[in-house]
């Protein structure tokens, strides 16, 4: 199965077209996905945690960036998919009483199925999620457990399954 990919820049106040990439995947339900990372201006002097390699394999902590996915549903074959947030960080264990004590609470309609601090945090979707909180809430999140500070640019990564 092939899989195409394009890639996009935005600030995190102007996510348009992030918004239209969610609701196109989400409608197909083929199993696209869409990866969101925070841009760094190398410029600016901040050492970056990516906990890789064997330091990895041994920290209780994955990388200082966030990065995001967001799953579409897939309904192709037997056992249907329901769509997903994957989101890994730098925060450590317990993240979704992390993100609750900041303000910043899973939505009720979201289901956790994995809050782990080296694989991240994982919520099942409802079916009928919009796709503009989506993105939304998943940026917010990412930022609040993120350490360093963010300039609100990010890259978009599109995959879409054919």
């Amino acid at each position: 199965m092939a899989v195409e990919k394009e890639l996009q820049e935005f600030h995190v106040d102007e996510h348009d077209t992030i918004d239209s990439w969610v609701q196109m995947i989400f409608a197909a339900r083929q199993g696209s996905w869409i990866n969101l990372e925070p841009i760094i201006d190398e410029a600016i002097d901040q050492p970056v945690k990516t906990r890789r390699g064997v330091s990895g394999w041994f920290s209780a902590k994955g990388s200082d960036l966030p990065f995001v996915t967001l799953m579409a549903p897939d309904h192709r074959g037997r056992s249907p998919n329901p769509a997903s947030l994957g989101l890994t960080h730098g925060a450590g264990p317990k993240v979704k009483a992390q993100l609750e004590e900041l303000g910043y609470p899973i939505p009720s309609t979201w289901r956790t199925i994995e809050d782990n601090p080296r694989r991240g945090l994982v919520c099942l979707l409802p079916d009928d999620q919009d796709a503009a909180a989506l993105v939304k809430t998943a940026l917010t999140m990412a930022v609040a457990l993120c350490p360093m500070e963010l300039d609100g640019w990010w890259s978009a990564v599109r995959h879409l399954q054919r």
